[in-house]
């Protein structure tokens, strides 16, 4: 998988008085790049075609949460979408780096029986 950065941009706003924050632009893995590993354990992101998705057992959020760009959402909600997109690139970090111990430690056992398992024989029955 490629790296990407997950990202939100947003404008503060004040409506009635109160803090909202309008969502300007998100930048996430589309579902179809992520590894089948991320989705076994709540919360995950991803994109969808242009919508953005939460999905998540906290008790704030619909089980799967869609935001758009130009929705408008209380700070506090907003404060925790950040937080579940930086547990989510947390554990993509992590899955990628088991990948890529895995992938390295099957090149290393390939070299090894390469040194072993080599030359050509003929039977001849």
């Amino acid at each position: 998988m490629q790296a990407k950065r997950l990202s939100i941009k947003f404008k503060r706003v004040a409506i009635n008085g109160e803090k909202f924050c309008q969502i300007l632009d998100v930048q996430c893995y589309d579902i179809r790049e992520l590894p089948e590993t991320y989705f076994v354990k709540y919360p995950y992101c991803y994109m969808m075609v242009d919508d953005f998705h939460i999905e998540t057992n906290d008790k704030d959020f619909e089980l799967d949460t869609i935001y758009n760009v130009g929705d408008v959402v209380c700070e506090h909600h907003f404060n925790k979408i950040v937080r579940i997109m930086q547990v989510c690139g947390e554990k993509l970090h992590n899955i990628n780096e088991m990948e890529r111990v895995k992938r390295l430690e099957l090149k290393q056992k390939n070299d090894e029986l390469s040194k072993v398992w080599h030359g050509e024989e003929e039977i001849v029955i």
